[in-house]
C-alpha cells in the first residue's frame, strides 16, 4: 500500500511532463497549486489564525513590512463550498492552459500574476489611503485562468450551448456592475487594472497571440534553458523531432518536448503552421485520443 503513494521525481522531464509523481498522480504546476490550496483547509482548521497571516492586507505590508503577504494571499482560501468550487475550476481550466504553456511557463504565469496583483493592491491602498482593499483566495486567480482559457477558445461551448466569449463577458461585467453600484471606484480600478496586467503577463508568456493590442514584454519571460544556450554558442545540433526512437511513444515525447522547448525559448509565434499542427497531433496521440 505504501508503495502506491511513493514520491518519485521525474528526472530530465520536459515541459509536458509533471514536476514529480506521488504514486500514480502526476503533479504539474496546476495540480501542485490545487493540492496546496486544498491542504490549507486542514491547516486553517487546525490553526485558524494562519489565515489572517497569509491574506493580503496592504496596511500591514506598507506599515509593518509584512511583505510576504504580496505572494501568499492566493493560499488564504476560507473553508467554504464556494472555495472548493473555485479551486476545482482553477484546476480544470488551469490544466488546459498548462498543456499549451508547459509546466515552467504556467508556474511563471501564476507567480507573476500573483505578484502583480499584490503590488497593485498595495500601491492603490497607498495612493488612496481612504480605501480598504484586501486580497485572499484563488478567486481572482481562478477568474483570470478562466478568462484566459476563454480568450484562447472564444467560440467553445459551455453549458446550455452558450459560447465561451459570452460567459467571459458575464464574468467580467458582473464585478464591474457590483463595484459601480457600491461606488467603489478604487476597487473597480483594482479589478480592471489587475485584469489588464494579467493579460500582459499571459501574452508575454505565449498566450493571447491573436490579441496584438496587448503588449508583449520580454521582462516576464524566463531565460532560455542553459543547455539550449550552450548548444547555440557551440553551434551543435540540438536533438529534435527528427531524432529516431525505438518506440513510437518515446519518439512522440521527444518531438513534443522539442516543440515545447522552442515555445519556451522563443514564444508560440516562432512555430510554423506545420509545427503547430504537429503539436496538437502529438498532444492528442500521447493522451490516447
Amino acid at each position: 500500500m505504501a508503495s502506491r503513494f511513493r514520491f518519485s521525481p521525474v528526472p530530465g522531464g520536459g515541459e509536458s511532463d509533471p514536476w514529480f509523481r506521488i504514486g500514480t498522480l502526476d503533479v504539474n504546476t496546476t495540480t501542485f497549486t490545487t493540492i496546496a490550496a486544498s491542504a490549507m483547509f486542514v491547516v486553517f482548521a487546525l490553526v485558524p489564525s494562519l489565515f489572517e497571516v497569509l491574506l493580503l492586507d496592504p496596511f500591514l505590508v506598507w506599515r509593518s513590512g509584512q511583505i510576504w503577504r504580496v505572494a501568499t494571499w492566493p493560499m488564504a482560501n476560507d473553508i467554504s463550498f464556494w472555495s472548493v468550487i473555485t479551486i476545482f475550476f482553477f484546476w480544470y481550466f488551469g490544466s488546459s492552459l498548462e498543456q499549451t504553456l508547459g509546466r515552467t511557463k504556467m508556474a511563471n504565469l501564476l507567480v507573476w500574476v500573483t505578484l502583480c496583483l499584490g503590488v497593485l493592491t498595495v500601491a492603490l491602498s497607498i495612493l488612496f489611503q481612504g480605501a480598504y482593499l484586501v486580497r485572499f483566495g484563488l478567486g481572482t486567480i481562478g477568474l483570470i485562468v478562466l478568462l484566459l482559457f476563454i480568450a484562447e477558445n472564444p467560440h467553445i461551448r459551455f453549458f446550455f450551448n452558450i459560447p465561451g466569449w459570452v460567459i467571459g463577458a458575464i464574468f467580467v461585467a458582473l464585478p464591474v456592475l457590483s463595484y459601480l453600484s457600491q461606488r467603489d471606484f478604487v476597487g473597480l480600478m483594482d479589478f480592471v487594472v489587475g485584469l489588464a496586467l494579467a493579460a500582459v503577463v499571459a501574452r508575454s508568456l505565449g498566450l493571447l497571440r491573436d490579441y496584438h493590442q496587448i503588449p508583449d514584454l520580454a521582462f516576464f519571460r524566463h531565460r532560455q534553458p542553459r543547455q539550449a544556450r550552450r548548444s547555440q554558442r557551440r553551434g551543435t545540433v540540438v536533438s529534435g523531432p527528427w531524432t529516431g526512437s525505438s518506440s513510437q511513444a518515446a519518439s512522440d515525447r521527444a518531438k513534443l518536448d522539442h516543440l515545447l522547448d522552442k515555445i519556451s525559448a522563443t514564444g508560440m509565434d516562432s512555430l510554423t503552421k506545420s509545427e503547430r499542427k504537429q503539436l496538437e497531433v502529438l498532444r492528442r496521440r500521447l493522451r490516447g485520443e
